[in-house]
């Protein structure tokens, strides 16, 4: 069950996270020994405390751009290293998805001190280009869940355009409900997949003023369309790939959005 009061991440951790939430194919498994594990090195570039890469050279010869999570149950943070500095990665595989690999590091070493201006401009420029792209989604899908809570203190029937429920009967009661947002704070947002971002939100409603109240807000991309869904249980299927509907449950069930307020 989810805590309220989630701190707020910060944008570059977002973007990063994004990442690790994509975890799908593998790309390839470099020669392990009996323990299971491999070693690959290269230089070192941190953007941000969580989005931190090296570039290998692989022995085709090509350079690599490999983004670094710590794996689970270690204390891993990376930041005894400067961007520049060559080092030795512990890993178990390579993984990959359509924007750059990356892999979990179980353990490293720093080889030798290194600087920003060590490493090749082209590849350095590519990987702020690729944290550009992160902040550019994430920003869309933060925008949309505004705009519709922006559209909710006028009503349902301003609102109902940027959001979608899995039935005529839902969006009918939706519609004649007379509740409207007064005041709203978004705590936290985190990527679900690739195309589903959750939001932590306070929400004080048109009958409640004085109360705020914790809710979860999910914004889906589909189709080349965000639309913002107030429900867990609304999210088409289509969307739903790690989605843990108990993560977004609520402690007192007659919370706005706990249970689906509009009666299926």
């Amino acid at each position: 069950m989810k805590s309220q009061g989630i701190p707020h991440t910060s944008n570059t951790t977002k973007y990063c996270l994004i990442l690790s939430i994509l975890l799908s194919a593998v790309l390839s498994l470099t020669s392990c020994g009996s323990s299971g594990y491999t070693h690959i090195s290269g230089q070192f570039v941190s953007t941000a405390p969580d989005c931190n890469y090296i570039i290998s050279t692989f022995d085709d010869g090509s350079e690599n751009i490999i983004q670094l999570y710590a794996a689970e149950d270690t204390d891993i943070d990376f930041s005894d290293l400067t961007t520049g500095d060559i080092i030795d990665i512990k890993i178990v595989l390579i993984q990959d998805d359509k924007d750059i690999s990356y892999t979990e590091v179980f353990d490293y070493t720093k080889e030798k001190d290194g600087a920003e201006e060590d490493v090749d401009s082209d590849l350095l420029s590519q990987i702020y280009q690729l944290n550009s792209s992160f902040e550019s989604t994430e920003n869309a899908y933060e925008e949309t869940v505004v705009t519709y809570l922006e559209a909710m203190k006028e009503g349902t029937e301003k609102a109902v355009e940027y959001t979608a429920f899995p039935n005529e009967t839902i969006e009918s009661d939706y519609l004649q409900s007379p509740i409207r947002i007064s005041d709203y704070e978004i705590v936290s947002s985190e990527p679900v997949n690739e195309n589903l971002y959750a939001f932590t939100l306070h929400i004080v409603s048109s009958d409640e003023p004085d109360a705020s109240t914790t809710v979860y807000y999910f914004v889906g991309h589909q189709d080349g369309k965000y639309t913002v869904y107030i429900n867990a249980n609304y999210v088409p299927e289509t969307l739903q790939e790690n989605l843990n509907m108990d993560d977004y449950s609520y402690d007192d069930p007659d919370d706005l959005g706990s249970t689906p307020e509009f009666a299926d």
